[in-house]
């Protein structure tokens, strides 16, 4: 015990001999002069420790909020699409309105005008086939082929007509298409002889229907034809306005002028 005494008292010296550097030191500080300013230095190492705030707030979400939660892209498409629905329900109801409006300015009287017209070419064209009557021409409006052939002619009806083109020269001749001649005396009827009755706008026609005849019997059972241009008296009494003769005699004045009667003089 008393040599554990004697070792630990050098070693108690030696520890309070190293702590009196540490007492100078100190006092040393204490040595700087007053216009060093210990407590503004104290000051400015508090300053510099603490850490940097800012001051100003936060900025808040500057964006717009999109309604249903979609992109821009999304939102844009879908707003483009109702503009064009909308845009095209407008052009719609106005062009409905245009036509409604044009088929009510096209009255009754404008149709009734209409018909009246498209049914002018047939009659014109009829008024020209018997304006020989009057010694008198014109052109006719009736619709043509390329070829210049009148299309889907309709003659008026006897009963519409009052006398048909005559043109009667007493003694003169006249040709069937088959090249028969045919001696016209104007005016003149032939009573009793009649083999046939039929209806027919021209003279013509009766020549030609009667050489026609004497070619497919092999006979010469024409001998000549009545043609009376009082259309629709003639007509309407009798069914017909030419007749086909067997015969040319008992000759006698026409009653109903005018009128024509032609006697076969040479056979084709």
């Amino acid at each position: 015990m008393d040599g554990l005494q004697v070792t630990n008292a050098p070693q108690e010296k030696q520890a309070v001999s190293s702590l009196e550097p540490d007492k100078y030191t100190h006092s040393q500080t204490h040595a700087y002069p007053s216009n060093s300013h210990p407590v503004a230095s104290s000051y400015q190492e508090q300053t510099l420790a603490q850490p940097y705030h800012n001051e100003k707030p936060l900025p808040s979400d500057s964006r717009q909020r999109i309604p249903f939660g979609l992109s821009i892209v999304a939102y844009s498409v879908l707003v483009a699409a109702l503009m064009l629905i909308i845009c095209g329900a407008a052009f719609g109801g106005a062009l409905g309105a245009v036509a409604a409006r044009k088929g009510k300015d096209c009255s009754p009287s404008d149709n009734a005008s209409i018909g009246a017209n498209s049914t002018s070419p047939t009659a014109t064209a009829t008024t020209t086939v018997f304006s020989i009557v009057t010694g008198t021409s014109s052109s006719s409006s009736t619709p043509t082929t390329a070829s210049g052939l009148v299309a889907d002619y309709i003659p008026l009806a006897p009963s519409q007509v009052g006398t048909a083109a005559l043109n009667c020269t007493s003694g003169s001749s006249v040709f069937a298409p088959s090249g028969s001649q045919f001696q016209l005396n104007c005016n003149v009827n032939y009573i009793g002889n009649d083999i046939g009755l039929i209806t027919t706008y021209r003279l013509e026609d009766c020549v030609g229907a009667c050489a026609n005849l004497n070619i497919l019997t092999g006979t010469t059972s024409c001998l000549g034809v009545l043609f009376n241009a009082n259309m629709q008296d003639v007509v309407s009494k009798n069914g017909g306005n030419w007749w086909l003769e067997s015969k040319m005699e008992n000759a006698a004045a026409e009653g109903t002028p005018p009128s024509v009667g032609a006697v076969l003089v040479a056979s084709a």
